[in-house]
């Protein structure tokens, strides 16, 4: 499950950044992710 939030980058609330994980896409453009999580729950 993909998370998107957009923050300011110089914003003095962000202390580091750090990347959890990677994976592999077969997409450039990950748009579908957006809608994933409402779709996974409208399914169950």
């Amino acid at each position: 499950i993909g998370v998107e939030k957009i923050y300011p980058l110089f914003s003095p609330l962000i202390d580091k950044i750090e990347i959890l994980g990677q994976h592999k896409t077969r997409r450039a453009k990950l748009y579908y992710m957006r809608n994933y999580k409402k779709k996974l729950e409208e399914r169950k």
